[in-house]
């Protein structure tokens, strides 16, 4: 048995019985420490056995009436108080005065701040001692009359506290409960209110997905798609070493696509270029949202997208969902985001993205003389002078005189520097 358990027990069974208030208490102090009922109902009924077999016998005259008095009180009904003159009896009386004093400090010092569990331990306490201090004490004066403060004012400041601490219970369950109806109400209006996202794929397909659907099946939707890929794929491969008659007429194709219904996602990619060439680039970001929230793993818009961003980290983001998602003609777009990672002093990754766009180049075109010499540009200042030598010596003489002929100050500087010494 645990000795608090063991000591409160003794301190229930100083008048010779248990109330119902002091068996709740231990029995609560007991399930705290894993101890069953049982076993302490069993403890205090050998206790209380022991203690009333102790007090048999144990009766003594009052000298001043010759009443049998118990041998567990120390007062007679005339009034005598009993005292044997020992150390021990003479500060008991003294320690009961002061127990009472303690206990009215106890009392008065119960706020709105006290806890139920605090007041109840109060309660119980003082209950118990104002008994076993009457058992003995009763008859004395000062006993007297501290019992009769003690009785009042718990009565008054246990009843206000009890009423202070429930108020304040009441107060902050309503706070609670107002804050928990907030946060409720925040998570309803955060998954049934749409945001402006939302609002705007619901226009799209209020106004085009019925359409979309039917136009997506019908083989003029390849034809388009086909017609599409083609521009676009020649454009991406165009550069400054293509002749101009050939890109004029390559952008007048562009700029004269047509399609049989304007609810496609290359129509919206269309007309997303042409605002980002005004340089209107809320309107152009407009038709490519429509475009993906018509097709949302259309490649060619996600390119777009990195045109439209001004954040080099999105871009390379938009570049490589376009990648990833334009498995036949992906290779066009790695020199873009080569030209990011160089921006970002990544030259590593800038030398890979243009040694795969080289590498998937078709064959059966001339080699890409603006991208090659990007490559060396991207070897030179990564410090692979080496390299880059070793790679424009592979240039034949004519593609030399090309670039010699486009006159860009930009080339001429590769080419001095890749020169032999």
């Amino acid at each position: 048995m645990h000795p608090e358990i063991e000591k409160l027990i003794d301190l229930a069974l100083v008048d010779g019985h248990i109330t119902d208030k002091e068996r709740n208490v231990i029995l609560n102090k007991a399930a705290e420490y894993g101890i069953s009922s049982d076993e302490v109902e069993m403890i205090w009924e050998a206790k209380k056995t022991l203690l009333e077999k102790s007090s048999v016998g144990a009766q003594i005259k009052c000298p001043a009436c010759g009443a049998r008095i118990s041998g567990l009180s120390k007062t007679c009904t005339c009034g005598f108080v009993f005292n044997t003159g020992t150390i021990q009896e003479t500060k008991s009386l003294e320690s009961a005065i002061e127990t009472l004093e303690n206990l009215i400090i106890e009392v008065r010092g119960l706020s709105s701040s006290t806890s139920k569990e605090i007041i109840e331990q109060l309660i119980a306490r003082v209950e118990k001692e104002i008994r076993f201090i009457k058992t003995r004490y009763a008859d004395n004066y000062e006993i007297k009359k501290l019992l009769s403060e003690l009785e009042a004012i718990s009565n008054k400041y246990i009843k206000k506290a009890f009423k202070q601490t429930k108020t304040k219970k009441v107060i902050k369950g309503f706070t609670y409960g107002f804050i928990f109806l907030i946060i409720i109400a925040s998570i309803i209006n955060k998954y049934t209110k749409k945001n402006s996202s939302e609002k705007f794929t619901d226009a799209v397909n209020s106004r085009y997905l019925e359409k979309y659907k039917i136009y997506t099946s019908s083989e003029q939707y390849r034809v388009d798609l086909s017609k599409f890929e083609s521009l676009f794929v020649q454009s991406r491969l165009s550069n400054g070493f293509t002749s101009q008659k050939i890109q004029d007429s390559l952008n007048q194709l562009f700029n004269e696509f047509s399609l049989s219904e304007n609810i496609s996602e290359f129509y919206f990619y269309s007309k997303a270029a042409d605002y980002l060439r005004q340089r209107d680039l809320i309107n152009a970001q407009r038709y490519i949202d429509t475009s993906l929230v018509l097709n949302p793993n259309f490649g060619p818009s996600y390119f777009k997208l990195h045109q439209i961003v001004e954040n080099k980290d999105s871009s390379i983001k938009f570049i490589s969902k376009a990648i990833s998602l334009d498995k036949k003609n992906g290779f066009v777009y790695f020199p873009y985001r080569s030209w990011l990672y160089y921006d970002k002093n990544d030259f590593p990754n800038a030398l890979r993205d243009i040694n795969i766009y080289l590498e998937s180049y078709p064959k059966s075109m001339p080699l890409d003389l603006e991208r090659f010499l990007w490559k060396l540009a991207v070897l030179l200042d990564a410090g692979n002078t080496g390299e880059a030598i070793q790679e424009f010596d592979t240039l034949s003489t004519a593609q030399i005189e090309q670039i010699k002929f486009k006159g860009n100050d930009s080339y001429n500087m590769i080419i001095e520097k890749c020169k032999r010494k």
